[in-house]
């Protein structure tokens, strides 16, 4: 092989001085000065203000007598207790209550040390795992009836509209107004989680949805480069070429057209979606990012896929894909990348439990861009709330902070998927993508197990995200999909014209989008006069 990935840690230290010096997305609104590091002891962000204030008071108890009682801190004009150096309402008090936090078990298991740490950093807080069966509404509904929804849900993959809907979800902006550590979040995630002028979720457990895996070994046997992050789908079609032999193919299948058509759009999404207009679009990205996938798999031997019985896909072995490649689990779209005759395929972050156990090197690569454009991570998040029923919500609200965007909170999750084995290739998962512009987060995420430069690249570019999260994030795009959308590609793929699909599905599924906000509107608003009437 010519080239490989540079070394991560100087990756991850260059990541953090470069941020740094950028003011990283809000840096002048409370992120201050931030110090590159990869350990959690020394990670600590403090706003400009902060700093300066200590430096005074630490000034004035010099010169006063070896007895004397520093000062506590008035508390703020919002009422809440103050913030340290590190941003943390560390005085914030349960008042005795227990206070939960709802999780998978897994997760519960694979982040006690973090909870440990929470408790240690916040004594007057008593916080406890609470399972709850979070995925069906029925549990939810019988709990809210019983005034009995945990503090906090952590990692929720329900369509977040359904539960603000219900009345289950507080609005959190009054609790992370002037937080140096939210000065990180990407704005793009927050206006995803805003409705009716209020902030009900932060963003947590990432994953990104357009990553190339490459089979590093292939590479080296054919001589090519590991191509740069910034590459470009011209390049990434020459690189398919090049990995095509009569022995080898260059990808399984390349990205679908869902996920290269947003690459040709700014500010477009998972199936042509425009966010600020409530709209679909599949005129434009869609339609070019079909054209390029049929140009790739019309390359003769470059698209393994292709190879296939088309009509019995995952189904038939007696097909020129198992005569070339050999015979193996053809049920597998990935078959022949596992037994190491593909270059490369089109993945996700989330399929590392199936590809740890892979019998050759490989890396995540990021996904091609048009450069007039940019990169474009796909991402599929998932959300942290704090439920409207919590007695104590300033503690709960750092509970929710700690386990979502805090900088002490994320890295010692983060610390918990460092520490995991990555030889047991059981355990599932050695990293989660933390959606924050923070430069010591980003640091510590660089260093976890299989995370690439490509993978640090993307990460690193969140604003500029594709959103493939719609399901958990916009009203009525489950339905939208289901009775749209979901018909429209298979009509395509039975052969129907595509410009003529991709325009008569845009304004059938703009129509059902913008009635589905229309009913959630008026929902929300009665919901949002409740909840402020009972503050």
């Amino acid at each position: 092989m010519k080239k490989r990935n540079a070394t991560k840690i100087l990756l991850a230290l260059a990541i953090a001085a470069a941020m740094t010096a950028s003011g990283c997305n809000g840096g002048g609104t409370g992120g201050g000065t931030t110090a590159a590091t990869t350990t959690p002891a020394a990670a600590t962000t403090a706003a400009g203000t902060e700093a300066a204030a200590e430096t005074a008071a630490e000034a004035t108890t010099a010169a006063a007598p070896a007895t004397a009682v520093a000062e506590q801190p008035a508390a703020p004009a919002d009422g809440f207790t103050p913030r340290n150096a590190e941003g943390l309402r560390v005085g914030a008090s349960s008042e005795g209550d227990v206070l939960t936090i709802a999780m998978d078990e897994w997760k519960k298991d694979l982040f006690q040390p973090s909870i440990d740490l929470f408790s240690a950093t916040y004594p007057d807080i008593k916080l406890e795992y609470r399972s709850v069966e979070i995925a069906n509404n029925e549990v939810m509904t019988a709990l809210a009836a019983a005034n009995d929804l945990p503090d906090v849900i952590y990692d929720m993959q329900n369509p977040l509209p359904f539960f603000i809907s219900q009345g289950w979800v507080a609005p959190i902006d009054e609790y992370v107004a002037g937080d140096p550590d939210f000065a990180y979040v990407p704005q793009d995630a927050i206006d995803w989680r805003t409705y009716g002028g209020k902030l009900y979720a932060m963003p947590v457990r990432a994953h990104i949805n357009n990553t190339i895996a490459i089979n590093l070994d292939l590479m080296d046997e054919l001589n090519l480069d590991l191509p740069p992050e910034d590459w470009t789908l011209e390049d990434y079609k020459n690189f398919l070429i090049a990995g095509t032999t009569d022995q080898y193919s260059g990808t399984e299948e390349p990205p679908g057209s869902d996920m290269i058509g947003p690459a040709f759009v700014a500010g477009e999404h998972l199936w042509g979606y425009h966010q600020d207009t409530n709209s679909f679009d599949l005129t434009n990205g869609w339609i070019k990012g079909a054209n390029f996938v049929n140009e790739v798999r019309a390359i003769p031997g470059v698209v393994a896929g292709t190879l296939r019985n088309a009509e019995f896909y995952y189904e038939d072995p007696d097909c020129d894909y198992t005569r070339t490649f050999g015979d193996g689990a053809i049920a597998d779209g990935n078959m022949a990348f596992k037994m190491g005759k593909v270059l490369s395929i089109a993945t996700d972050t989330a399929s590392q439990a199936d590809l740890r156990s892979l019998p050759f090197s490989w890396t995540y690569h990021s996904i091609p861009q048009d450069p007039s454009v940019g990169v474009r991570p796909a991402i599929q998040g998932t959300n942290t709330i704090m439920c409207s029923t919590t007695k104590h919500p300033e503690a709960a609200a750092e509970i929710l902070k700690w386990f979502s965007y805090g900088e002490k909170g994320t890295i010692a999750c983060l610390d918990c998927y460092y520490n995991k084995d990555a030889s047991d290739t059981s355990n599932g998962s050695l990293f989660i993508v933390p959606v924050t512009n923070n430069p010591n987060i980003l640091a510590k995420f660089a260093t976890l197990g299989l995370v690439s430069d490509g993978i640090s690249y993307m990460a690193s570019h969140m604003d500029s995200s594709i959103h493939y999260d719609l399901y958990s994030l916009v009203p009525g795009y489950a339905e939208t999909f289901d009775n749209v959308l979901d018909p429209a590609a298979k009509a395509v793929g039975n052969g129907e014209d595509v410009s003529s699909v991709a325009a008569e599905t845009s304004a059938k599924a703009t129509e059902a989008i913008q009635a589905a906000r229309a009913e959630f509107d008026a929902t929300l608003k009665d919901v949002q006069a409740q909840y402020d009437a009972s503050r």
